[in-house]
């Protein structure tokens, strides 16, 4: 069992290496886990979310056994977050959502275009700043001066449910 991770600007790497220290595991990137691991290997595959897709799943989902998905996007979570990340992408297993953060200094290419272009749209569609709700403003500080909520307390609920993952394959 490993972590296998895709990260962009480096808050799907946190986590994977905050899971690897909790559960005792190894965490690869997804390029260094095709060369290393078996096929079929079973994994926790750790990605982040690009228009509500989680980068790297099809790739990771062609070479490996993958028993959770954690997705890492910007956003608060949500009520329906997980079950909107299963349909985007087609899977079934078990799915938790872990707010990440933003860099735009850390994007490249097309992804910060898209982001950039993100931030336009949402920047018009917001109200007047003394009319803002707590959410809009914190999107809005967000976007403008990067932030990270990384934490070690956002990964319980993984380590949680793999402690009890273990438990039945013991059985």
């Amino acid at each position: 069992m490993k972590i296998v991770y895709t990260s962009a600007t480096g808050f799907t790497k946190q986590y994977a290496e905050m899971l690897s220290q909790e559960l005792q595991i190894a965490a690869l990137p997804l390029s260094d886990a095709k060369k290393s691991l078996e096929k079929g290997e079973e994994i926790i595959y750790m990605g982040w979310l690009n228009g509500g897709k989680v980068e790297g799943l099809r790739s990771a989902t062609s070479h490996f056994g993958i028993i959770a998905v954690c997705a890492v996007g910007m956003g608060s979570p949500t009520a329906t977050v997980t079950h909107d990340i299963r349909s985007a992408n087609g899977f079934s297993c078990p799915c938790f959502y872990l707010q990440g953060g933003f860099d735009m200094s850390k994007l490249t290419g097309i992804n910060k275009v898209k982001m950039q272009m993100v931030f336009s749209s949402f920047s018009k569609q917001l109200p007047p700043p003394e009319k803002r709700n707590a959410e809009e403003n914190k999107m809005y500080d967000l976007f403008v001066n990067g932030g990270s909520f990384v934490s070690r307390e956002k990964l319980r609920i993984v380590v949680d449910w793999y402690d009890s993952y273990r438990l039945i394959i013991k059985k």
